[in-house]
């Protein structure tokens, strides 16, 4: 298995994605394959798992696993949201104004995982969103989730 991260945002003129591929995705890449190389599922030796990474408003990181697998394509598709805090609550967060108002889908708000954040505890933007993506990543892992009917997870030591 390899893993992709893709990202949108939820963030008009988000500052986010001007930091290049090499200093956010690709260390997060990286990792996550590390972990996945060490599962043992071989029947999906060639399939993707695609993070989709929203950035936008909102209160916590939530993590979706239960999106489709894609057979044909040998992917499956988790996606992260992870909030953007504003300028008054961190220097390196966003206007108030920036924040799109995008409608919430009930069932995702319903099953969606949770994980609290401190912004305050991180100086800058790049620093948040490694430690925020590699966190949920990490707990969509050892909770694990089901790629095309099967459960996927980080066996306990």
């Amino acid at each position: 298995m390899k893993s992709k991260i893709l990202t949108h945002s939820h963030v008009v003129n988000f500052v986010g994605f001007d930091i290049p591929r090499s200093a956010l995705h690709e260390p997060l890449e990286k990792i996550t394959d590390t972990i996945l190389a060490t599962l043992n599922y071989p029947e999906f030796a060639q399939w993707k798992i695609e993070f989709d990474i929203i950035y936008g408003n909102h209160e916590c990181i939530k993590i979706g696993t239960g999106m489709p697998s894609y057979v044909s394509e040998l992917s499956k598709l988790i996606v992260i949201h992870i909030p953007i805090p504003t300028n008054d609550i961190v220097a390196w967060g966003v206007n108030h104004n920036q924040h799109l108002k995008i409608g919430k889908s009930e069932a995702f708000e319903r099953k969606a995982k949770r994980l609290d954040i401190d912004f305050k505890a991180f100086d800058n933007l790049l620093d948040y969103l490694l430690d925020s993506i590699s966190k949920a990543i990490k707990f969509t892992l050892t909770e694990g989730f089901t790629m095309n009917g099967k459960k996927i997870k980080i066996k306990a030591s």
